[in-house]
């Protein structure tokens, strides 16, 4: 295979090639999207939705990056647990809840500050944009692609999204291809200002 220099890191040779593999994928999108893309605050309420191994390196980010709450939301009580151990200060547990919205709101007062979609399903990235208070920012790191190509997935249609000052800021994390449905495109994501994103 031929790659380009900056696609190539060089490795201790004494690396496992497993944790490489984390670290290279996982470890780098979740923390990318805290830092990279959301760039969040000390101090700010965070919640990620989904806590498999991008989900998890996400939380890991927020709590380096000094948030002041970080809410993990799964339906797996394992991976609940290990999000308190990777940094959650706080869980919720889809599956016992009614409304992991609610559920979020309730215990926030009102929403947090940056929300982030690790799951890659169309009700988790509408919670993300509907937990995130008003002025704050969801993050999709899930399923990109299919978004951008064909400004659908899973049934949720992206539909003239609108600059609307002060409600906040929806991001899709992992792409530097411009190829976005009329979407503003910046560095390495796409913002997009509120509120209109549709379910079909």
């Amino acid at each position: 295979m031929l790659v380009h220099q900056n696609g190539v890191v060089k490795m201790r040779p004494d690396m496992p090639l497993g944790a490489a593999a984390l670290i290279g994928c996982g470890v780098t999108t979740g923390v990318g999207a805290v830092f990279k893309t959301a760039k969040i605050e000390p101090g700010s309420t965070v919640c990620v939705v989904g806590a498999g191994g991008i989900g998890l390196s996400a939380i890991q980010g927020a709590r380096i990056a000094g948030a002041g709450r970080v809410i993990a939301v799964d339906m797996t009580p394992a991976k609940l647990e290990t999000a308190q151990v990777c940094g959650a200060t706080d869980v919720i547990n889809a599956a016992e809840v009614d409304d992991v919205v609610n559920a979020v709101r309730e215990l926030t007062g009102g929403g947090v500050d940056y929300s982030f979609e690790a799951i890659g399903r169309k009700e988790t990235v509408e919670q993300v944009w509907k937990m995130a208070r008003m002025g704050g920012t969801a993050v999709v790191i899930s399923a990109i692609l299919a978004i951008l190509l064909w400004g659908t997935f899973a049934g949720f249609t992206i539909h003239a999204l609108r600059l609307a000052a002060g409600n906040g800021t929806y991001l899709i994390h992992g792409t530097n291809n411009p190829i976005a449905v009329g979407l503003a495109v910046t560095h390495g994501c796409i913002r997009m200002y509120p509120e209109d994103v549709e379910a079909l």
